[in-house]
């Protein structure tokens, strides 16, 4: 779970956040966590409300779409959303809080989910495999290719 301590913030205060995924909270049928690092502003702290800017920044192993090789991307994605005492509302980026502490965990796995692209690649130049033996091309030429001249 990733809770926000609401007792620490200052007024207009950067806060630095660790936190990890579990597959179980990602629910996307992967079996590894993500570490995520977060930096948040508080902008502003009124009405029973805190409005928080940031980054979130994150690593994910995922299998190329061309060679089938696991590879590491990194991502940063830039983030702001609304903590709001006693919020009954269907706004992405309102999020309610009852007491001194609030979930975040919905809100940051919506964003790890949805920064993967459609197409991951593990470099833009990846060769592929062969589609006759199945070599990994990054990795040279086969032999299907020569036996073909």
């Amino acid at each position: 779970m990733i809770i926000l301590q609401l007792t620490a913030l200052d007024k207009v205060s950067k806060q630095e956040y660790e936190w990890e995924l579990t597959p179980s909270e990602l629910g996307d049928g992967g079996d590894e966590s993500i570490r995520i690092k977060a930096i948040f502003e508080v902008n502003a702290m009124r009405n029973k409300q805190y409005d928080f800017k940031g980054k979130l920044y994150y690593n994910i192993t995922m299998a190329c779409d061309r060679c089938l090789e696991d590879f590491s991307r990194p991502f940063e994605e830039d983030v702001h959303f609304i903590l709001k005492k006693d919020f009954e509302g269907d706004e992405l980026d309102i999020i309610p809080f009852n007491d001194l502490t609030c979930d975040i965990t919905d809100f940051v796995r919506d964003i790890v989910l949805t920064s993967v692209p459609m197409k991951n690649l593990c470099k833009r130049t990846c060769k592929g495999l062969c589609e006759k033996c199945g070599k990994n091309l990054n990795q040279g030429a086969c032999n299907c290719k020569k036996q073909e001249e």
